[in-house]
């Protein structure tokens, strides 16, 4: 075998060396975008779950609020009607009956509305 052909072949296996390597580069570079949309996507469903955990224990406090709200409002109506009977029993100022009569109706009205 002369030094001619040791050449070719070296220069032949080195070329096979490049093409592999290139290759190997490419499809890392191809497959670059996959891995990294892969992640993105991960971590934008944890942080999805952790909004909708958020929003659910909102709507639990939220609707506990609204129960604790007519609750009270109930009980101002009540309110309202005892300081009005009792106001027309002991002969008590007619200004101050007038304002609680208006008193209830407003609420009365906005409590319509809804």
């Amino acid at each position: 075998m002369t030094v001619q052909e040791m050449l070719s072949i070296f220069q032949l296996a080195l070329a096979c060396g490049n093409l592999s390597i290139m290759l190997y580069a490419l499809i890392r570079f191809v497959k670059k975008p996959h891995d990294t949309l892969e992640q993105r996507i991960l971590s934008l469903e944890v942080n999805v779950k952790e909004i909708q955990d958020i929003l659910k224990q909102d709507k639990e406090e939220l609707k506990a609020q609204k129960e604790t709200n007519e609750v009270m409002q109930t009980c101002m109506l009540a309110l309202i009607d005892f300081e009005l009977s009792y106001c027309s029993h002991t002969n008590y100022d007619e200004d101050g009956i007038e304002d609680l009569q208006e008193a209830k109706k407003i609420l009365r009205s906005h409590l319509g509305k809804k």
